[in-house]
């Protein structure tokens, strides 16, 4: 099944293993719940690399990119309860990036997730020409590798990392 709505934002984090199931609670029993309520916010999904780095991520999927800069999730980020607080202190090599979604096929979604992240030397045109070129809609068998390759090839600046779905959350 192909992503919901039109923006995206992904998040990513470590945090200290002493504050790990303060932290999963706080996720599962209220951040999650709080997004998702947001005006234009669709889905929340939480992945954990089981060997990797960082070893938190979060995709949050909504109806338009602009809700990502909207009144409603401006006053959500303003109003933070103390919970949420205590824990966003405790985030480590906290990454915050935000996508629209101009491409998105398929038949379902997996248990695992690849992410590429690319930063181009020749900017932001260079970056979508080389990814226009590899990713005709008409044919995205194989989209992963081909992007991939892309970013190996074209771009030389590819970082990949492979986080699982968390499938049981922390009671």
């Amino acid at each position: 099944m192909p992503m919901a709505g039109k923006g995206m934002l992904l998040t990513s984090m470590n945090i200290d293993a002493s504050d790990e199931a303060e932290f999963n609670r706080w996720y599962d029993r209220e951040h999650l719940e709080e997004r998702v309520a947001i005006e234009g916010f669709l889905e929340a999904r939480r992945y954990v690399a089981h060997d990797g780095n960082p070893k938190y991520l979060s995709l949050y999927s909504t109806e338009t990119f602009e809700v990502l800069d909207s009144p409603a999730y401006r006053t959500a980020l303003a109003n933070q309860t103390a919970w949420s607080k205590a824990n966003i202190a405790r985030f480590q090599n906290m990454l915050r990036a935000v996508a629209r979604i101009t491409i998105s096929q398929g038949t379902g979604r997996g248990a695992a997730l690849g992410i590429i992240r690319l930063r181009p030397s020749g900017g932001e045109d260079k970056l979508r020409a080389a990814l226009h070129e590899q990713l005709d809609p008409a044919d995205l068998d194989g989209a992963f590798m081909k992007i991939t390759a892309a970013a190996a090839r074209s771009l030389a600046c590819a970082r990949v990392g492979i986080w699982l779905r968390d499938s049981q959350p922390i009671a």
